[in-house]
C-alpha cells in the first residue's frame, strides 16, 4: 500500500524497467589527504571488510585510477550515485560494487 511520496517513489523504483543500463555505486569522500589523494577525493567502494577497512577505486592527484585499501575512518559522506553506461567505472578492471537499484546500494550505508 502506498501511503506517502517516499513509498510511491520506492514502489516505482522497484518496478522500473529492467532494460536500463544505469547502475549504482557506493561512493564516499576522503576526510584526510595523502601523497596520492587529496582531501575530498571521491572513493568508489569495491570491497568492505569486517575490520573497519575498505578497498576503493579513486582518481589520484595525477589523474590515474588507483585501487587502495583505506580505513573507514578516513571516509565521510557515504552515498549511492548513478554510473551511466560508458562511464570509466563500468570497465571490468575497475571492480567496483555495482547495483541495479539505488535502494540496494543504500541498504549497505547504515552497515558501514
Amino acid at each position: 500500500m502506498i501511503n506517502s511520496y517516499c513509498d510511491m517513489h520506492h514502489f516505482f523504483e522497484q518496478t522500473a524497467k529492467t532494460d536500463s543500463t544505469d547502475k549504482f555505486v557506493l561512493v564516499a569522500n576522503r576526510s584526510r589527504g595523502s601523497s596520492a589523494l587529496s582531501i575530498g577525493a571521491k572513493v568508489y567502494i569495491s570491497i568492505i571488510s569486517g575490520a573497519n577497512a575498505c578497498c576503493g577505486v579513486v582518481k589520484s592527484r595525477n589523474g590515474r585510477w588507483i585501487r587502495m585499501w583505506m580505513s573507514l575512518n578516513t571516509l565521510k559522506n557515504f552515498r549511492a550515485i548513478c554510473v551511466p553506461d560508458g562511464h570509466p567505472l563500468r570497465r571490468v578492471d575497475r571492480n567496483v560494487l555495482l547495483f541495479d537499484l539505488k535502494v540496494d546500494a543504500e541498504k549497505l550505508i547504515p552497515q558501514i
